[in-house]
């Protein structure tokens, strides 16, 4: 392995280290809310899922005041998905690959939906990505040759990709089982400097942040928190089976029903969203007609030449064959790639097949069949390529940055202004965070709306007589529930419609939180039907 191979296919990172850093995601979603504010003011600081994603964050507050925590762990993430793709670019220069094909494969891997997304998002998926690319690479070099030093690395790069999002302990299994069956070195010099190392650092670091935050009974628990709460557990539903296949498409491309609302407001960004809407199907329409034309030349072939053909191992060119020539020539050393890819696929589609947990799978196809893909039909890869980058700047990175598309900052803007008033929030959890984040006080005056009560197995009449006990005792009781819109996403088409909850109250409208595609009213609840009431 050639240390200089990493370095020297910088150019296309740095180019998208700029795209990303100049389009910080201005909706950030509850997740990233919750990180921000755990990191500037060091409450809840570890998470038992992304242990250490919070930390750098902590720092940069302590270092300046708390000054842009949120924009700050943007652009680490815009970095750490620069330093992904030059990681990547040596992987792939290390099998022998030109420095244009592998600057091609980068810029695939950096136009894909999910790499875009969470390089401008506060997410804590592309800095383990960071540990377990070098680590992973590691481990492959050490399945070639022996060196005790280099399993101990990759063993410690795997253990901090895991500390910094639990996902990742799927590398460092795969990692040791790649080792164990294609390594070259002894199982006594695997478990002593690659494993035991590993673990030895996991366990020390969970130790220290249950005692620092516990939570649970004790650091085994603490350490599998989301399955002994419940968080974690099989997602299953027609809904989810559906959403599947399409996660599996946004990997690569932007699917959402903004889109519409950016056709509909903003004509000439929806146009040109479009025209890489078309450069990508003008790609598949070449690739297709190569596979078209390959198959029906060999169709014309007598069966006698076809079962000749396929004796001497000399098939046709279709796409079938051509896998499976890919998969048989990938070998031990690419075995480890493969493992992992499965690993983290499987992981996803276990947890409701949310995109946010396929972050890897860009990363690890490009590194095995991205080279392939390129030098197999050039100017459709360079067409597609444009085409992605496109409808993924246009429609994900644009929308994000410059136009509200979700009204919880808005709304958290109404709760400070009404702080004596109860409010009960459609996403009650967001609009806490956001609070916290800005204030560093937890407020007391937020309820989850009824769909929580149905989706958490609870008697919403709890929430009928906390908002009656309100009103009896004078209380302004505001909500977004009651006639909230429902776009074509991934949260409303999972989350219960308790719509008719609210047919048994009286409401007043009060305003609405225009955004990119909806509009999204507040309501006061009255104590009593009144008949076009509004208040200011």
């Amino acid at each position: 392995m050639n240390p200089s191979l990493y370095l020297r296919n910088w150019i296309v990172p740095v180019v998208f280290i700029g795209i990303y850093a100049l389009l910080p995601n201005r909706n950030p979603g509850n997740d990233a809310w919750a990180y921000a504010s755990a990191a500037k003011w060091g409450e809840e600081l570890f998470s038992p899922h992304h242990l250490f994603y919070n930390v750098p964050g902590w720092i940069w507050g302590k270092v300046f005041g708390g000054w842009k925590v949120m924009e700050f762990m943007q652009g680490l993430n815009a970095l750490a998905a620069g330093i992904c793709l030059t990681l990547c670019g040596g992987l792939i220069a290390n099998r022998g690959a030109s420095n244009r094909v592998v600057g091609l494969v980068q810029a695939l891997i950096g136009s894909t939906f999910v790499v875009f997304h969470y390089a401008t998002e506060n997410e804590a998926y592309l800095l383990p990505m960071v540990f377990s690319l070098m680590g992973l690479g590691l481990v492959q070099a050490s399945g070639v040759e022996v060196s005790t030093r280099r399993l101990l690395c990759s063993g410690i790069l795997l253990a901090m990709a895991t500390l910094f999002h639990q996902q990742h302990l799927l590398s460092l299994i795969a990692g040791f089982g790649f080792l164990m069956f294609w390594g070259k070195t002894s199982r006594v010099n695997l478990i002593g400097y690659f494993l035991l190392p590993a673990l030895s650092l996991i366990a020390a670091l969970y130790v220290f942040a249950w005692q620092m935050e516990p939570m649970l009974a004790n650091p085994f628990q603490y350490f599998f928190h989301d399955f002994y709460t419940g968080s974690a557990r099989w997602v299953a539903g027609s809904k989810h089976w559906l959403l599947g296949p399409v996660n599996l498409i946004r990997i690569f491309v932007y699917v959402h029903g903004d889109i519409l609302g950016i056709f509909k407001h903003h004509g000439f960004l929806g146009i040109t969203g479009l025209v890489g809407g078309v450069l990508m199907m003008l790609a598949l329409g070449m690739v297709l007609k190569k596979y078209i034309l390959s198959i029906r030349g060999n169709l014309n072939v007598p069966i006698e030449g076809r079962r000749l053909n396929l004796i001497s191992g000399k098939t046709f060119s279709g796409i079938f064959p051509r896998m499976f020539e890919w998969v048989s020539q990938l070998g031990p050393r690419l075995g480890i790639w493969g493992f992992v890819g499965l690993g983290h696929l499987g992981f996803a589609l276990w947890f409701g097949a949310n995109h946010e947990f396929m972050v890897p799978l860009p990363f690890l196809l490009g590194i095995v069949l991205g080279a392939r893909v390129v030098c197999y039909h050039k100017p459709a890869f360079i067409w597609g390529l444009s085409g992605m980058m496109i409808w993924n700047l246009v429609f994900s990175g644009f929308t994000q940055r410059f136009f509200t598309t979700d009204p919880s900052v808005s709304l958290a803007q109404m709760v400070q202004q009404y702080p004596q008033a109860l409010w009960v929030l459609y996403d009650e959890s967001r609009i806490r965070h956001i609070l916290k984040y800005y204030s560093g006080e937890e407020p007391h005056n937020l309820l989850h709306g009824p769909e929580w009560y149905a989706e958490t197995g609870r008697e919403v009449t709890e929430l009928s007589e906390i908002i009656r006990e309100a009103l009896n005792r004078d209380y302004a009781v505001y909500s977004d529930c009651p006639n909230r819109p429902r776009p074509w996403n991934r949260a409303s088409m999972t989350r219960v419609d308790s719509q008719d909850y609210w047919q048994n109250w009286e409401t007043g409208f009060v305003m609405s939180i225009e955004t990119l595609t909806h509009k999204y009213p507040v309501f006061r609840i009255l104590p009593a039907r009144a008949d076009n009431q509004v208040f200011p």
